[in-house]
């Protein structure tokens, strides 16, 4: 048994555009479920990784292993494989929301630096968040600013960080900046709204 990996592009934009009716059926997976087969591919993409020679699919596995690890609580460990993974894949989302997660990680261990530069490859609603730890309240409303007129910047993974955390943090740096009462109450609706209408969050029967 092995994953699987191909190079085989999907339907590009066009050919999605020119497409009138998809249908979707998803199979709604409880955490053990989603943990469950975490930890099964791991154990595979253990055994393949060492030897696998082509350099995506190494990347594939490297992202296989760095989910087990943060779901082990071990995610210091996973930064070298999430910086595989984002060195190969920065360019789509998967990529991105490696370079979010070191971005946490690197915060987490007081690495400004290393968390900011991350931060900004992941987008710019992380590097606000960045900033707003770190007390540059302006930088972080500017970035969160320039977040909220984006499209999602990582995976569903990023969807909290980026409707959510993102723009309360920045409302703490409107606060701290002593920014009128309706500006701060403007951020917030924002939150809720994105919240209330995201397809993520709506059940269908």
């Amino acid at each position: 048994e092995r994953l699987v990996w191909t190079s085989t592009p999907g339907l590009s934009e066009a050919e999605y555009a020119r497409t009138r009716d998809f249908t979707v059926l998803h199979k709604r997976k409880t955490a053990a479920e989603k943990l469950g087969a975490i930890k099964r591919n791991a154990i595979i993409a253990q055994r393949e990784y060492p030897t696998a020679t082509d350099r995506e699919y190494r990347a594939r596995l490297a992202r296989t292993l760095a989910m087990s690890m943060k779901a082990d609580g071990e995610a210091v460990q996973a930064i070298p494989y999430l910086q595989e993974v984002h060195s190969v894949y920065g360019h789509i989302p998967e990529g991105r929301q490696a370079a979010a997660d070191l971005s946490r990680i690197y915060s987490s261990l007081d690495n400004k630096a290393e968390a900011l530069r991350y931060g900004e490859l992941a987008g710019p609603s992380y590097a606000a968040i960045v900033h707003h730890l770190s007390g540059e309240h302006s930088m972080a409303l500017e970035k969160h600013t320039k977040g909220a007129n984006m499209e999602q910047q990582t995976t569903h993974e990023g969807f909290l960080t980026e409707k959510a955390i993102a723009p309360v943090a920045c409302a703490e740096s409107a606060l701290d900046l002593s920014y009128a009462p309706e500006r701060i109450e403007h951020i917030l609706n924002a939150v809720r709204s994105d919240l209330r209408h995201h397809p993520a969050l709506i059940r269908s029967v």
